[in-house]
């Protein structure tokens, strides 16, 4: 029998066909538009009047011989409903229509009086019933076009294989899949059950994107990886669709943001995918504002999924080597006469899946690279996810024996035959399994995806990172955040700075930085002594590492170590100090320090006095400086400025209420599995496991790595799921203690701000007048402390929503990662370019990172003038001050 969710899924999906017809009117002039949230059957305009057509006679085989032998289909899965993210921008933009004034357009009346918001957060991308439709349509239809392998005979005989990622629409989308082909054979519940075809959940392989550190870190959490994205949305192609939607609803365009009309856009879409409706909300852009939005769209897939950044495709490196695998076993079993294993193997993923995997085989490539400037040049663009990215759109790759040993490939795209890019000849549609694996032989041979992603390293031998190690909050090395220099600690890559024009000269830097790695503090050794003492104590454990800390781990940390910096403290500032010279050699140079002209401030503290004179050895050690020694500033107003402002320490140091949230988090579910997780390791009762000895666990397994460089047996008490928890938990506590939280946390670091831009006015003005500026270089050392205000206060990282206890869930894609921002020797760096002719421009850079200063408009948003800077933060520069902002 089925199991009662089965049974409900049968009833849900059924086996009657339909028929999907929509009318020409019915259908929203802007349609061929709609990127990834488009319909199968607009791509595919024969679908319209029959769900189930194919058109085999498109297959030109290359000898009448050819025979299928093995099918392998990538899949999207299908329809689904917004997310919740997508769901709360629509909220918005249906908030505005609704409240703007009674229109006399008959379209934008029926949005204000008849359109009821029926999207909710809870849909969050689940699979709709045309979802359904899709996947079942779509497996009848394969099995037309490839009779002789998707057959009943294969299924029944388990030859035909289900792998799909862990996501509820994917997995939905399966299992629709399948009861398309019982539908289509009309196979009885008690003859052959769905839950006997099975499926494999691999996220490894459909979810690759998930899994691979680099492009994580590179891309993903990046901000500056997507900033032609930013800068085209806030330029004028943007501006004027937005102003046109501000025209209809007869209020000031700056009420409508491009979020917004990317939601109105989105409900069109939605509208017409679920339901098969022509929406009032499509009315509100005409084509030319389609076309806006679609390349808007596009531009994020090229940079964040494409061929933006190398690592986007090389991602999918694991999924290219399962599907040539497939291909090659199926050959050689096919060639030798034995019997295979998978005649046809059907894989469900997403449109993240598909696209890193086009790119990598050089699909849809343009000449020109997709820029925030180039928007008209590529009007006829390869490069159209809406043309290429459906709702169910599949990648198929068909294998045939066309006897003598002749095997052949064919590529399908949406049901669409499409050659191999840069394969030319007369079969180039249907070329020989032989050239393609040749033609790829490159990546075939060193598109490793452990490599690409990271996930190792030469620098060391014996795989000492802990998988967890990119979770560690503001106890991760700096390595971790970029993890190139584990091979080697000196690199730079200067051509990430691109100035505007060639004659671009650095005329002054100043750098705020963090100290570098320390021992734990009292508090922490305490919590620390806790949690070794009950794991020593709890019954002898099976596992190796737990028998390891029982037996031969020694408790070495000790309270007097108190924050103390460690001589990788001392190194992580030496090699910074050398490395800044190398992005900067104009600047941080010796002739300016032998001079006078790099200037040192420092907090009191003493890790951060040590990092100072560890920067100094690093830059006397780099040009055997021994005639001359440097001294430094200690000036905690700037560099411990939060310990000054009795506002910040009243309502939030000092105040539990400031963070409730935090304890509301380490109290509540996610918390508490973790913790019951740890407890089932140790084998001992849930209650013995408090979130402070789950913490404690945590740090040490980041303090062994930052300061032994080991990967220490207690990583093994926290699994990935718990390290983003526990990450999560940090991030939290930094939000409302230094972040977005309150706005005093920010304000509190007004004093620094305001030293920075009185520091780069003076640059300018020794600048304007021809003087040699006093000050080259100004490095500023503190603590986390200190940059998290700062960074704040410029609006850095700031997500849509504000981080609480209770969206743990939907934040798992957040920019505000303390793990990314914040590690030991974090370094916040200010550049001022003189760039001839008064062209004055301003480069940030965090960790080493280009990052662009957010919300700013102009063309040059990653080196905007400095005079649009400071237009930018006029508000704070002619306010925030720092006594009245402390003010009790």
């Amino acid at each position: 029998m089925l199991s009662f969710p089965s049974k409900l899924f049968h009833c849900l999906i059924g086996t009657c066909w339909l028929l999907c017809s929509v009318n020409p009117e019915e259908t929203p002039s802007i349609e061929g538009h709609l990127n990834t949230k488009r319909r199968y059957e607009d791509v595919n305009l024969h679908l319209k009047q029959d769900m189930l057509a194919v058109n085999r006679s498109a297959l030109q085989l290359a000898s009448a011989t050819c025979q299928e032998i093995h099918l392998t289909a990538i899949i999207r899965h299908g329809t689904r409903y917004p997310t919740a993210k997508d769901v709360r921008k629509m909220q918005r933009i249906y908030d505005q229509v609704k409240s703007s004034a009674p229109s006399e357009e008959f379209w934008l009346r029926e949005i204000q009086t008849e359109w009821k918001m029926w999207y909710t957060e809870d849909m969050d991308g689940r699979l709709v019933q045309k979802g359904v439709e899709d996947n079942k349509h779509l497996a009848v239809r394969l099995s037309k076009w490839f009779p002789t392998l998707l057959t009943e005979k294969n299924l029944h005989a388990g030859l035909v294989k289900f792998i799909t990622s862990s996501k509820h629409r994917c997995i939905n989308s399966t299992l629709s899949f399948q009861a398309g082909l019982m539908g289509l054979w009309d196979v009885k519940v008690n003859d052959f059950l769905i839950a006997e075809l099975g499926y494999t959940v691999n996220d490894s392989l459909m979810r690759f994107f998930d899994k691979c550190p680099e492009f994580r870190q590179r891309v993903l959490n990046n901000q500056s990886a997507v900033a032609e994205v930013d800068k085209f949305k806030h330029g004028p192609e943007i501006r004027r669709v937005r102003e046109k939607i501000a025209g209809h609803l007869r209020i000031p365009s700056h009420n409508i943001s491009y979020d917004m009309a990317d939601a109105a856009f989105s409900l069109c879409a939605y509208e017409l995918a679920i339901k098969g409706l022509n929406s009032p909300w499509c009315k509100l852009f005409d084509n030319s504002d389609a076309q806006v939005m679609e390349y808007a769209i596009d531009l994020q897939e090229y940079w964040k999924r494409s061929y933006g950044f190398d690592i986007n495709s090389k991602a999918s490196c694991i999924l290219l080597h399962d599907m040539f695998n497939r291909l090659s076993d199926a050959a050689t079993k096919s060639l030798s006469g034995q019997p295979l294993t998978a005649v046809v193997t059907i894989q469900v993923g997403h449109a993240d899946t598909l696209l890193p995997l086009l790119t990598l085989l050089g699909f849809f490539k343009d000449q020109e690279a997709l820029t925030s400037a180039n928007y008209f040049q590529q009007s006829q663009r390869n490069f159209r996810t809406s043309i290429f990215l459906p709702y169910a759109a599949n990648f198929l790759i068909v294998l045939y024996n066309c006897g003598d040993g002749n095997v052949r490939l064919q590529a399908l795209l949406n049901e669409k035959p499409v050659s191999f890019p840069g394969l030319s000849g007369p079969h180039a549609s249907m070329p020989l399994l032989q050239d393609v694996m040749d033609h790829y032989r490159g990546l075939l041979q060193t598109c490793d995806f452990e490599k690409e992603c990271q996930l190792t390293t030469c620098h060391f031998d014996d795989f000492n990172i802990p998988k967890i190690a990119t979770h560690f909050s503001t106890k991760g090395r700096y390595e971790e955040v970029n993890p190139y220099l584990l091979k080697d600690i000196l690199a730079v890559n200067r051509s990430v700075l691109q100035p505007p024009h060639a004659q671009c000269r650095e005329i002054y830097m100043v750098a705020v930085v963090r100290h570098g790695t320390r021992y734990p503090t009292t508090k922490n050794v305490q919590k620390i002594q806790k949690i070794d003492a009950l794991v020593k104590s709890s019954p002898t454990g099976e596992e190796s590492w737990l028998r390891e800390i029982q037996t031969q781990w020694k408790m070495w940390y000790t309270e007097d170590m108190d924050g103390r910096l460690v001589q990788k403290g001392v190194d992580d500032h030496k090699h910074l100090a050398v490395r800044l010279s190398k992005w900067f050699p104009s600047l941080l140079s010796e002739e300016n320090l032998r001079a006078g002209r790099v200037k040192f401030i420092t907090s009191s503290k003493h890790r951060c006095v040590n990092s100072t004179l560890s920067f100094q050895a690093g830059l006397i050690e780099l040009w055997n400086i021994k005639d001359k020694t440097l001294d430094y500033t200690l000036n905690d107003a700037l560099m411990r400025f939060f310990d000054k402002c009795p506002r910040f320490l009243e309502e939030v140091d000092n105040n539990p209420d400031a963070v409730a949230e935090v304890e509301k988090f380490k109290s509540g579910p996610e918390m508490r599995r973790v913790m019951e997780k740890i407890a089932d390791r140790l084998n001992v009762p849930y209650n013995y496991i408090t979130d402070d000895m789950a913490e404690a666990a945590f740090y040490i397994c980041a303090y062994e790595l930052a300061i032994k460089n080991l990967n220490s047996p207690w990583c093994e008490l926290i699994d990935e799921v718990d390290a983003e928890v526990m990450e999560y938990a940090n991030d939290l506590k930094h939000f409302w203690k230094r972040g977005y939280g309150h706005e005093i946390n920010s304000k509190s670091s007004c004093i620094l701000f305001h030293d920075i831009f009185s520091r780069l006015d003076k640059a300018v003005n020794d600048s304007k007048s021809n003087e040699r500026t006093i000050e080259a270089v100004t490095i500023q050392v503190g603590h986390a402390e200190t940059v998290l205000p700062l960074l704040t206060l410029l609006g850095f990282f700031k997500d849509e929503n504000v981080l609480q206890s209770t969206n743990y869930a939907k934040e798992r894609e957040r920019t505000f990662r303390t793990s990314f921002m914040l590690p030991y020797a974090a370094n916040l760096v200010f550049v001022l370019y003189d760039c001839g002719g008064g062209d004055l421009r301003m480069q940030a850079m965090l960790n080493e990172r280009p990052i662009p200063f957010p919300g700013m408009t102009n063309s040059q948003t990653s080196m905007p003038r400095y005079q649009d800077v400071k237009e930018h933060y006029r508000a704070l520069i002619q306010g925030c001050d720092f006594d009245k902002e402390c003010m009790l």
